[in-house]
């Protein structure tokens, strides 16, 4: 039940938002887009709905993201800022009446994606009821607008007609937009200021901390096979892996071609099976009923267990791309791989001192994986990826393919490096470097929302060196 009604501000917060997002949903990158999202922080805020450190909080983190896109230009970081600033606004409008992340409790986390479509299913139903709760003279006033908009559109149009006809620049002018261009714009900003109306229906709405039902339920038993399972084949597996690995290492080391066999033919499966243990692992601890302390403390010890093996696999991706990086070199997927990989080492340590129940670790787990995962993408952000894999590759040209630096593969982040760094390089290479980034240099003078810190750099680098 909504214990905030629609009102103004909200309506307020939503157009703003919708004619921004209008504004810059062509292009991701750029000032606009930093402003788009750190108006929609404040629109928030502003709308008096969310009230906890928490939820402030959130917000004022979704805006430091969104501000990345006036600096950053890469597609790596860019997707990440979006993502990081969408699910951060969600959170803050889940955690609006002063709760902590953490209060949830894990099933309701996991049901957040449920909830949220829920929540977009009746937002219409919540935009009707404060049009219900309009005064009187309120409704009669935007029914006499109504009419006055449906009674000047006609003549507008008569008239525009006769205006067109009578002058050639204005048909030249107007002939320059499609049909489709009107349509397009409506398009956007109805779904900007539909997207903020949802966030505030979420934020006027109590949230559920209660458990619901559970789809099943597993016995002790159960969940101790499953478990016991899955630690024993992890366990053979991190045997035979131990067994065989220092003829493993001599062979792909020797042979690139049986390097990257190795690599591909395994690192996203293991991966892949990571991922899926930590869904079982999730699924179990919500889903196992529990009865008597010796089954309770049973569960948790073989839920460790099993999240300790899970570390084997992991640390298999990781030295199957390590040894990738040490034969090929580094590319931006290379670099993305091993940090996720890295992370995903840390959340299965995290889970299992979640199981252990060691100190206040089991209700800090979600939010501990999530600050890692924010202050790490902060930390991509500040450093600039691609400008060490620039630098990777001017300092070990012997393992990186040249072909690799160019504007296919790199942004403008990578400019200021890469320039810093021609004198290191053959001639040759320097030649077929900057034909390609000259090639695609265009001396254009971009608009305000399309700014950008790192383009605009680039461009004056550009602007030097393909004289």
């Amino acid at each position: 039940m909504d214990h905030h009604p629609l009102d103004r501000r909200a309506v307020l917060a939503a157009g703003v938002c919708g004619i921004l997002l209008d504004a810059v949903v062509r292009e991701l990158v750029g000032l606009g887009v930093a402003t788009l999202i750190c108006s929609l922080a404040i629109g928030l805020a502003m709308s008096k709905r969310f009230h906890g450190f928490s939820s402030l909080g959130l917000l004022a983190l979704a805006a430091s993201f969104g501000m990345w896109s006036a600096i950053r230009a890469s597609p790596w970081l860019i997707i990440a800022n979006l993502v990081a600033s969408a699910v951060l606004l969600l959170t803050a409008s889940t955690l609006s009446d002063h709760r902590r992340l953490g209060a949830l409790g894990l099933q309701r986390f996991l049901a957040q994606p449920i909830d949220v479509a829920v929540d977009l299913a009746e937002t219409p139903a919540f935009v009707a009821r404060g049009a219900m709760s309009l005064r009187s003279w309120q409704r009669q006033r935007i029914r006499e607008v109504v009419r006055g908009l449906a009674v000047a559109t006609p003549v507008v149009a008569m008239l525009g007609a006769l205006l067109l006809a009578s002058d050639g620049l204005s048909r030249a002018l107007l002939g320059q937009l499609s049909p489709e261009e009107p349509m397009s714009h409506a398009f956007w900003v109805g779904a900007g200021a539909f997207c903020v109306l949802a966030l505030i229906h979420r934020a006027s709405r109590e949230t559920e901390l209660g458990s619901r039902p559970l789809p099943f339920v597993l016995r002790p038993a159960e969940a101790t096979v499953v478990l016991c399972a899955v630690t024993f084949l992890y366990f053979v597996f991190c045997v035979v892996q131990v067994a065989g690995a220092v003829g493993i290492a001599e062979a792909v080391l020797d042979e690139p071609a049986d390097t990257s066999a190795w690599v591909h033919q395994g690192f996203f499966p293991l991966l892949w099976a990571s991922t899926l243990t930590l869904a079982v692992l999730l699924v179990l601890e919500v889903c196992t009923e529990v009865g008597s302390e010796r089954q309770h403390h049973q569960f948790r010890v073989l839920t460790a267990m099993t999240s300790l093996a899970t570390l084997g696999i992991v640390a298999s991706s990781l030295v199957r791309t390590l040894t990738y990086v040490h034969r090929f070199g580094l590319t931006m997927l290379r670099l993305y791989s091993l940090l996720f990989v890295l992370w995903v080492g840390l959340v299965f340590v995290l889970f299992a001192l979640r199981a252990l129940e060691v100190g206040s670790w089991r209700d800090r787990f979600g939010p501990l994986c999530a600050a890692t995962a924010l202050c790490g993408l902060h930390l991509l952000n500040a450093i600039n990826p691609e400008a060490v894999v620039v630098q990777w590759a001017v300092d070990h040209p012997e393992t990186v393919d040249i072909d690799y630096l160019s504007p296919h593969n790199l942004s403008a982040d990578a400019l200021p490096t890469l320039v810093a760094n021609l004198d290191q390089l053959e001639e040759v290479q320097v030649a077929e470097i900057l034909r390609q980034f000259c090639a695609g240099h265009t001396p254009a003078q971009p608009s305000l929302a399309e700014w950008n810190w790192s383009r605009s750099q680039a461009s004056s680098l550009l602007a030097e060196v393909c004289d």
